[in-house]
This record gives C-alpha cells, structure tokens and sequence, in this order.
C-alpha cells in the first residue's frame, strides 16, 4: 500500500471511528432517562445523603428514581461515605443538568485519554480510535451508558504517566492515590510511581499509598456504620463463587466458568485462579524490578506492563470497565509487525459479547455454560493475556534497544514514521 493511500485509508478509520464515538454519545444524551444507570445511583445516593436519608436503602433509592420520572432502571448505591461528597454536589443541580455535566466529564476524560495516548506514548491514531469506538466488545460506549467511573480513572492514571513522564512525580503520586479511592482494584497502579530505584521513588510511593490511607480513615470516621456497608456489599460482590454473568469477564470469571464446564468444584477453580495471579504477579514484578536495576527510563513499555497486570488480576471486570486496559493493548498493537498488528486489532474490535447476544440469542446476563462460550465470550481476557505477553517482552527489550518508532496500522516493520506524524493526522 502506497504511502497516500495509506494516508487516506487512516483517515478514513478515524473519522469512521469518530462517528461510532458520536452516535454513542447521542444515543446516550438523547436516553438521558433510562442512560447513566450508574450515575443516577450515584446521584440520588448523594441526594439521599443531603436530606439526611439513608443512601444505601435502595427502596427509597426507587422511590426518589419514580419522583424524578426515570426509567426503572436502577441500581443500588453501594461507594464508601466519602463518595457521598463527591457527589452531593451534582445532587444540588436538577438531574438533567447533573446528567449533563457527568457525560461532559466523560467526554473530558476521553479527549485527555486521546491526548495522553498520542503526546506521551506516541500511539498511531488510527490504532487508537478504532479501539475506543468499538474495542475490547465496545468498553467505551459501556461506560458512556452506565455513565460508570472508568474513563475518568483512565484519564487520572494517564496523567500521572504523563506527570512521571515530565518529572513530576507528586503530582503523579496524588493523581494515582485519586483514581484509586473509589475504585481499590486501581492499587498496582501505584507501580507507575517508582521510575527507578532511589530514596525519593519510595518516598513518592509511600506518599501515595499515606495518602490513600487517610482518604479511606477520613472516609470510615465520616460514617463507620455507612463504610461497613459499602465494605460489606464490596466484599459480597468480589467473593461470587462459581459461575457469574458473561459480561463480567475477569480471568476469575472465566476460570469459575471453565471449571463448571469441566465438573471442578468453585473452590478448585479459585485455587488456580490464585495461582494464575501469583504467575503474572511474578512475573511482572520480576520485569519490572530488571528495568529499574538497568536504570533504563520508564517508557510506554513499563504503563503497558502495570495497566495490563493490574487487569488480568482484579476478581471483578464488567466490561465497561476494561477501559483502563485500551491505552497499554494500544500501545502493544503498535509495536508488532504488520500481520500480528492486524490480527491483535482485528480481534480486539469483534464484539463478541453482542454477537452472542443479538446473533446467537445469548444474554449477556447469562452464565458461560459450554467451552464455545467461555473461548468466544471471554475474548476481552484472551486479548490483554496476549498483550500482556508482548508487554512482558517489550519492556525486556526496551533497556537493550533504541526506542521504536511509531507505526501506522498498515505498514511493515522497514515503514516507519515520525512521533509527530504519529501525534498528527495518524
């Protein structure tokens, strides 16, 4: 393919991609009553909280849901005290504006996404935006309708790379302890903070994990009986045994479906699954720790490595929340050779998930019953296991060789392009 035409074929995919990104985003404003499920919980728990009502009961949750005239669709609110105040204050606004402003956040969060993705780890756009609009079975659009945390987390964990990267690590630091208040499965982002071996990096890690600390106390002294709750329903929702909804499509998830499939009991599926954690703890921990020992600078390899563990090892990921894993698979995408690039991106962007449930009537509530479903459904897992293996190997690689150069989707490992072209059009 000619340099032209693969100009214009790039275009074309990101301004594809764009639309897909636009209509979801209409498709979400226009069902402001019956979109944001997430958000509405958020909202009218915080509501709850400012009339000196119970946030956690979720029959007056409904209650105050029906007053508003939204759909029912509801979901209980279940984040710690200290979430309350975050989202009191949309809770003052009429909920249309709240609504408003939430998906404003959102869309926020993707354009600095976008923008760490292209300035700081130099990712072709047209690998990028195709992801976003419909990769890892469409997580982006997931979020915009459960008007969920992930994109914003993303956001604060690409701006700390973004901050290590310019030689702040304070800034990276609180940025970290932010994301990972709300959303404890964050914490091995705390990695991201020790760019090489010295006094100051412990520092700064200890800084962040401090700060952590005192958020969560501050939280519990707020309200100690409203924190047992939230810990309680966190507690009861990361310890399902057996077999759970396809959409939730974590490694534990897939290996729970897997046993049943075989005849394992749940506890045997567990026990692997611990071992499977402990490998990629390892593992990662090992390449990492060789890095720092090199003294070689944290690059895009090292964000890839950490963001991808920390997704392969959470207990729980319903699939809005594997947005934090599309920046580091982008990344790994762009640094393979022309045939595994396509494939990768190519298996990346099949919505598997949706297949099976308007093509093969299979709900996404469902449990994985037969090995099709837990090899077809669970594809989210197979393709970060695949780039966490080309992350362990590029961050390897990345002390011994020069850094790569960016390529677009279409060219061969001789083709390469500048980091401004890429940071560009493509």
């Amino acid at each position: 393919m000619s340099d032209i035409l693969q100009k214009r074929f790039g275009q074309l995919v990101i301004a594809g991609s764009v639309v897909l990104i636009s209509l979801q985003l209409f498709a979400v404003a226009r069902g402001w009553q019956f979109y944001q499920y997430d958000f509405r919980a958020f909202y009218l728990g915080g509501l709850l909280f400012l009339e000196g009502r119970d946030p956690y009961d979720f029959a007056a949750l409904v209650a105050k849901s029906t007053q508003l005239g939204l759909a029912d669709n509801n979901h209980p609110y279940l984040y710690h005290p200290l979430m309350l105040r975050v989202f009191a204050p949309f809770a003052l606004l009429p909920y249309p504006v709240a609504f408003g402003l939430w998906l404003g956040l959102q869309v926020l969060s993707l354009g600095v996404i976008i923008w760490a993705c292209l300035r700081y780890l130099a990712i072709p756009a047209a690998i990028l935006f195709p992801l976003l609009a419909v990769g890892l079975n469409g997580t982006v659009a997931a979020d915009l309708r459960a008007g969920q945390l992930s994109l914003i987390l993303t956001a604060l964990i690409c701006l700390a790379f973004c901050a290590m990267q310019a030689g702040r690590p304070w800034r990276a630091a609180s940025l970290v302890a932010i994301a990972t208040v709300p959303k404890f499965w964050i914490a091995p982002m705390l990695g991201l903070l020790v760019n090489r071996l010295s006094g100051r990096a412990v520092t700064v890690l200890i800084f962040a994990i401090a700060l952590v600390s005192a958020l969560m106390a501050l939280s519990y002294m707020l309200s100690p009986a409203q924190f047992a709750t939230a810990t309680n329903a966190a507690r009861q929702i990361m310890s399902t045994e057996g077999p759970d909804m396809m959409q939730h499509g974590s490694a534990l998830n897939a290996l729970h479906s897997l046993g049943a499939v075989l005849g394992l009991s749940p506890a045997v599926s567990r026990a692997i699954w611990y071992g499977f954690v402990a490998v990629v703890i390892v593992i990662s921990l090992t390449v990492w720790l060789r890095v720092l020992r090199a003294n070689a600078p944290i690059s895009g390899e090292i964000f890839a490595l950490i963001t991808l563990s920390t997704c392969l090892v959470a207990p729980r990921l319903i699939v809005y929340q594997w947005v934090v894993a599309l920046p580091g698979l982008a990344f790994c995408v762009a640094r393979l050779g022309l045939k595994a690039r396509l494939a990768l991106l190519g298996c990346a962007l099949v919505p598997t998930l949706y297949i099976g449930r308007y093509a093969l009537d299979h709900s996404l509530e469902a449990p994985a019953t037969t090995l099709f479903d837990v090899v077809f459904y669970f594809s989210n897992l197979w393709i970060i296991f695949a780039a966490w293996l080309i992350a362990v190997t590029a961050t390897l690689n990345s002390g011994r060789t020069e850094p790569h150069a960016v390529k677009t989707p279409f060219e061969d490992n001789n083709s390469v392009m500048t980091n401004r072209t890429a940071a560009g059009v493509l």
